[in-house]
């Protein structure tokens, strides 16, 4: 199974703090099924550029991919999770942030969706070729746009994926129930930030879901992520 969320490249952003932190998640995305997982880090074009932080990036992806060599651990991934930015749809160095340099993008939308934000996600798709996935997509349930992203995912413009703690509490595990109904959902990702904070939940979320749904389409999800996998390893 691919995580295709994580923040395990210590020391860039919020997610795992030192490189000892990063191998103890790196043993649990292990334990729950995963072989390979994409390190997707922070990036806010509000506060840095594309070129600054691929320098960052490579440094602390090389330190955790010497640490673990030679470890029985998931295979380790590039990618980035992109804050939405209003010059996105026409930035030149997109490439530089999709998963291992593929046309998959893994995009964060702020909590307040806009017509300009769903404007973007089609153009990325229709004029740039690629393909956004909307990471935790259960978050803008609140938003009064939400039914409108909702429609350009069934419409194929963009993926989408549910955080695995999503399904961890009442609330949001009945928004995440919804979005799998109506067939919205591509992707089970950890979003893990460390061991203890938003730790790797794909065994609680995965019982759950078989619970609610069957075997199949838990299968379902964890296939769909082999076949991302062989996509973006290309």
């Amino acid at each position: 199974m691919l995580d295709i969320h994580s923040h395990i490249l210590p020391g860039i952003d919020d997610g795992s703090r030192t490189i000892e932190e990063s191998i103890a998640v790196l043993q649990e995305l292990k334990k729950q099924g995963c072989t390979h997982v994409v390190a997707t880090p922070h990036f806010y074009a509000q506060t840095t550029d594309i070129a600054d932080f691929k320098v960052l990036f490579n440094q602390k992806f090389s330190e955790l991919s010497e640490a673990i060599k030679g470890m029985d651990l998931p295979e380790i991934l590039p990618g980035c999770e992109v804050f939405f930015f209003n010059a996105i749809a026409t930035c030149a160095d997109l490439d530089a942030l999709t998963l291992n340099g593929s046309e998959y993008l893994l995009l964060e939308l702020p909590d307040k969706l806009t017509a300009k934000v769903l404007d973007a996600i089609v153009d990325l798709n229709l004029n740039r070729g690629y393909t956004p996935i909307i990471a935790h997509i259960e978050r803008y349930s609140r938003s009064p746009l939400y039914g409108n992203l909702l429609e350009l995912v069934s419409k194929d413009y963009a993926l989408a994926h549910l955080n695995t703690t999503s399904f961890l509490c009442t609330r949001t595990r009945r928004d995440c129930y919804a979005l799998i109904k109506h067939n919205l959902i591509t992707y089970i990702a950890s979003d893990v930030h460390g061991i203890k904070r938003r730790p790797v939940s794909f065994n609680k979320a995965f019982s759950k879901i078989e619970r609610k749904f069957g075997t199949d389409v838990k299968q379902a999800f964890i296939d769909n992520s082999l076949a991302l996998l062989n996509d973006i390893r290309k």
